[in-house]
């Protein structure tokens, strides 16, 4: 049986308490309506957080004590949150200040303290401000009195569940409504619609709208994928294979609020975990046994040396994080020392490849993903009319020379016309009706956008046809708007595919929803596949295959070195959508 073993203060973890609600007793206490949970095997005050979405501060306070561990069996108040709207009201003909009140059941005497400015003659046609407020519960938020309180000790038991009907997201800083319209599987017009917007640009701190359906969830048999013949690697250390196995995952969870504390880094640690842990359930099934210990590094190298300190650290048979690529190096270097294996859940500097064969990188580096577009460029244009723009920024001069030297090389000596030239005269070359692949290998954003000013002056020169290649930093750059990726087919070389409309996305997508009430996030996504495929290749001896949204291809860099994950998939925009075209154009 799998178990979790975590190492950080008040959290003990498990995943299964991130559920749905079910019949929950609401009481009132001390004038205030609070929640009724009795604690089960395997709650913890962060598990409670998440599932009423109630501060661990707010919990603490109506439950001094509590910080210092929960009990099986314990009763623990929880504050029903107070939902506040604000709602304008338009004053019509005949109304007064009492009849708006009596309509909102209010007093005169609030809407006065909203609206300092109202005189006691009302206008038709005038606005007047109206603050609505709820519990989460549902019930009308009024302050209670102590006979209330009284009559009041124990209400019947409501049901609160989340249903999957209008979520309210905040927009982050690189956000587009295009990635938002991917991340919820909702198209653009009908979230542009939905919240009657005028124009498809939205800006971080906005809050948008996004209606998702209620989805039928089927059993769908799942099979084992056939292990594939891999030839053996070099210097490739040997391991024993164990009746057990002990997994770290190392995550910054941040719980103490400290110093570089980061809402969205601490969301992110908890997503990629929630995915890990549907993972580590479907590898158990099919005979994984082990214990995982989760440790919380914050995010900072001091907490990540304590943790790497710890005496079980040095049991453990794999590693699987940070994902601070800060901290990889340290991580690493530490594996090498203690001859254990470590998994990079994220992109970091290849580096920490040399001399370390316990290292494996589970994404590609630029430099790989480039290499594999040039070979995908040079194949299906047949090594003709093929434009390399060269970069005005010295740090992607590494990316230009790995395209042109594996072109060059793929389409062997004397063949293959690669036109060389630069930013500014790149467009002497284009000609009408011509099938062009132009390749532009830059990071720099202000690089991009330039370039995408210079190709929407060419007008019908840019034949339908014809394709531009950027980087997969360019999915992220929001000053490419949507049309013109979708007119001049924006497209970019990834070690992944994550295309919600796909069957096994849709499938994982479901059982994610029922499990934890919430979307398969990316991070939660690459948590999964990162898991299983590691997992299940270096401690069960087997082939996972295609994933969610990889396909890892791992191979030793050489000699005594680690090993990169080299699959690279070719994404493009097409009808407003990003599609693989790794198969053919």
């Amino acid at each position: 049986m799998r178990l979790f073993l975590f190492t950080v203060t008040f959290l003990f973890f498990t995943l299964n308490s991130f559920g749905q609600l079910g019949e929950v007793k609401v009481e009132v206490k001390d004038g205030e309506k609070m929640y009724v949970h009795t604690v089960q095997k395997g709650n913890t005050l962060w598990g409670l957080y998440k599932q009423y979405d109630v501060a661990v501060e707010k919990i603490i306070e109506k439950n001094p004590g509590i910080e210092n561990g929960l009990k099986e069996g314990q009763v623990v108040y929880i504050p029903v949150p107070i939902i506040t709207e604000t709602k304008v009201h338009v004053v019509e003909a005949g109304e007064t200040l009492y009849s708006i009140a009596r309509k909102y059941d209010v007093t005169t005497n609030d809407i006065e303290s909203w609206n300092p400015s109202l005189s006691a003659e009302l206008k038709i046609g005038q606005q007047v401000k109206i603050l609505v407020a709820t519990y989460a519960t549902g019930d009308k938020a009024l302050p209670v009195t102590p006979q209330e309180n009284k009559a009041k000790e124990v209400t019947p038991p409501i049901r609160v569940t989340f249903n999957d009907s209008i979520v309210e997201h905040q927009v982050t800083d690189g956000e587009t409504l295009y990635s938002i319209s991917k991340r919820y599987m909702v198209s653009i017009d009908k979230i542009v619609a939905f919240n009657n917007k005028k124009s498809t640009v939205v800006k971080p701190g906005e809050i948008i709208k996004i209606p998702l359906k209620k989805e039928r969830i089927t059993n769908v048999a799942v099979r084992e994928v056939p292990q594939k013949d891999v030839g053996p690697s070099q210097n490739k250390p040997v391991y024993s294979s164990k009746g057990e196995y002990k997994i770290a995952i190392l995550l910054p969870f941040m719980l103490n609020r400290g110093a570089g504390y980061s809402d969205r880094i601490a969301t992110m640690s908890t997503e990629f975990l929630m995915g890990a842990q549907m993972a580590l359930d479907s590898l158990e099934s099919l005979g994984l046994k082990a214990k995982v210990f989760v440790y919380d590094i914050e995010n900072n190298e001091s907490k990540v040396k304590e943790v790497l300190a710890k005496p079980e650290l040095a049991t453990m048979d794999m590693v699987i994080g940070p994902l601070n690529k800060a901290f990889a190096s340290l991580v690493a270097d530490w594996c090498l020392r203690n001859k254990i294996r470590m998994v990079c859940p994220v992109n970091v500097d290849t580096k920490i490849l040399q001399n370390n064969p316990y290292v494996y990188a589970s994404m590609g580096s630029d430099i790989t993903l480039e290499k594999g577009l040039a070979r995908f460029v040079a194949q299906k244009f047949n090594g003709d009319n093929v434009i390399l723009i060269k970069p005005t920024n010295a740090k992607d001069s590494a990316l230009y020379q790995a395209f042109r030297s594996e072109y060059k090389q793929f389409t062997g000596a004397g063949k293959g016309k690669l036109i060389e030239t630069t930013l500014d005269n790149f467009s002497t070359f284009v000609a009408r009706n011509m099938k062009l692949a132009i390749v532009f290998p830059t990071n720099d954003a202000k690089s991009a956008i330039k370039f995408m000013g210079e190709i929407s002056k060419l007008g019908n020169k840019f034949g339908s046809d014809s394709y531009i290649f950027g980087t997969d930093a360019w999915l992220d750059m929001d000053g490419i708007n949507a049309l013109y990726r979708n007119n001049y087919r924006v497209s970019v070389p990834s070690s992944m595919d994550l295309n919600y409309t796909y069957d096994r996305t849709k499938f994982y997508h479901r059982k994610y929803r029922t499990l934890y009430g919430s979307d398969f996030t990316k991070v939660a996504i690459q948590g999964y596949d990162v898991i299983f495929n590691y997992v299940y290749e270096l401690l069960m001896g087997k082939n996972a295959g295609q994933l969610i949204m990889n396909n890892f291809d791992s191979k030793q860099i050489g000699g005594n070195h680690g090993y990169e994950n080299k699959n690279v998939e070719i994404l493009t925009h097409e009808n407003f959508d990003l599609i693989n075209i790794s198969k053919g154009l």
